[in-house]
């Protein structure tokens, strides 16, 4: 039985990849670090995890694991995967990758040097279920594409006196902006990938109490963002969010092709069709065999037990968001089109 443990046992660690590797079988959940002992002593109590370390460090060193789930902020993923990978164990890194290009780059380098263990980041669960269904759509049904269009406003920080968010910290994040990444990584599995973006986003809501130090804290990262990008060809992408916008409407992704529109409506995880001859958009029902749930522990497993591929999400797809998500930020300091690393597809 794999040993395995988790460095960062955050909100998502705790719902799921915990209850899903003490549920699985093939691995026992022997170590966990957290940010304090005391908050790491919490969550060994509640899944019966035998060792607790003060620091993830001391965790690498004592543990001697098979397998490590990365659950920390974005600033910390890279340098703790690489010293996984180093310590001889595969590795999960909770999205986002890394809180810069330049380091999640520096351990695609770490990953080619061990190529015999497996490296895994959690996919955006945005659309896991109808991926296959849309991409099939895309490639059988659309055409030329045309036009890509995304919207994504919610209020989940539409509160000013809210307190500072991990997610809106750039100290924590990085270059990471509201689920800008994400949506991104989503349209990777459609579609093709831009190749220049240009961005513009405004920080609306300007500082929040910082509950670790009682301070206000300025905030740097916009909560308001549109993105024009250029696929290969003359397809054009269009993205707008924000994170203060209560009662926004449903995110949703309009694909438009020379013979079809697609659309998907993310709050009902609904898929619509029209053809060109066709006077409305119709239901597209998602075949059981399409279908693929969300087994983000169980794939990773299948890679390190079976030897599976890793399908969702790879470290190069992962490189990709991020080299996008890289251009936009470099975009929105520099006011111009800038080139996606790589032209999205393999950064070098």
């Amino acid at each position: 039985m794999l040993r395995i443990g988790v460095i960062g046992a955050g909100r998502n660690a705790r719902e799921k990849h915990l209850p899903d590797i003490v549920a699985d079988g093939r691995a026992e959940l022997v170590a966990v670090a957290n940010r304090s002992l005391e908050s790491g002593r919490a969550v060994g109590d509640r899944f019966d995890v035998p060792e607790v370390y003060a620091n993830w460090r001391e965790f690498l060193e004592r543990a001697h694991l098979d397998a490590v789930v990365i659950g920390t902020w974005p600033d910390q993923h890279v340098e703790i995967a690489i010293a996984a990978l180093q310590a001889g164990a595969h590795v999960l890194v909770e999205a986002r990758l890394a809180s810069s290009l330049a380091d999640a780059l520096a351990l695609r380098d770490a990953v080619r040097a061990h190529p015999q263990q497996v490296v895994q980041v959690v996919p955006a669960g945005f659309s896991l279920e109808q991926d296959l269904t849309m991409k099939r759509l895309v490639e059988d049904e659309l055409g030329e594409l045309i036009s890509v269009e995304g919207t994504f406003h919610d209020g989940d920080f539409a509160d000013e006196s809210a307190p500072l968010h991990w997610r809106q910290d750039a100290r924590r994040v990085g270059i990471n902006m509201m689920t800008l990444g994400r949506r991104y990584e989503v349209l990777l599995r459609w579609l093709p990938h831009v190749r220049e973006v240009v961005a513009a986003g405004e920080v609306v809501v300007r500082e929040r109490r910082d509950p670790s130090t009682n301070e206000m804290h300025a905030l740097r990262l916009p909560d308001v963002l549109s993105v024009l990008g250029r696929y290969p060809g003359r397809a054009q992408l269009t993205l707008t969010m924000s994170t203060v916008t209560g009662h926004g409407p449903a995110p949703t992704v309009r694909i438009f092709g020379r013979d079809a529109t697609v659309l998907f409506d993310g709050a009902s995880k609904q898929i619509y069709l029209g053809r060109k001859d066709a006077g409305e958009l119709v239901e597209v029902v998602v075949p059981d065999h399409e279908r693929h749930p969300r087994r983000v522990i169980g794939e990773f497993l299948d890679s390190i037990v079976d030897q599976a591929p890793v399908r969702r999400t790879t470290l190069e797809d992962a490189l990709r968001y991020t080299a996008f998500t890289d251009a936009v930020h470099r975009s929105l300091h520099s006011g111009g089109w800038e080139t996606v690393e790589g032209d999205g597809s393999h950064p070098n």
